[in-house]
């Protein structure tokens, strides 16, 4: 039995690296569409509003997969504030199921993920203006 939930553990944490590995490749891919198709064009606002909600939709993954992982079940209440809130849901999810400590830890990480997702759209928004010229 003890391997049995070991295994299960396993594949909820890859899951969940699975999850913001996705959401840190499409915000950095979706980042120059404002460079490509100009700010005010629908392409653009399908796109953002597109990437706002698959993001919304893979944090609800994280934290279902975190839930699992931890036993314990994700309230009706939580599923609902994660894919409306977001990100900001995430933080009061840490706080609730690691405690104060370990919740401060886990918004670090966060931060870390933003901050690589922050580093690679600013190179992949370089690149392209480097290509089409913008300044």
């Amino acid at each position: 039995m003890e391997n049995y939930k070991t295994t299960d553990c396993s594949i909820y944490s890859r899951n969940k690296k699975i999850a913001v590995a996705i959401a840190v490749a499409m915000l950095v891919i979706t980042s120059p569409t404002a460079l490509i198709f100009g700010e005010k064009s629908s392409t653009y606002l399908i796109v953002y509003y597109v990437t706002a909600i698959i993001t919304n939709v893979l944090v609800f993954v994280w934290c279902f997969y975190d839930a699992l992982e931890r036993n314990q079940p994700l309230e009706k209440i939580w599923r609902f504030l994660i894919i409306i809130f977001g990100i900001f849901a995430l933080l009061a999810y840490l706080f609730k199921t690691r405690g104060f400590i370990q919740g401060i830890k886990a918004i670090g990480i966060c931060l870390l993920i933003f901050l690589l997702a922050s580093i690679g759209s600013g190179v992949i928004l370089a690149m392209v203006s480097l290509i089409i010229g913008e300044k």
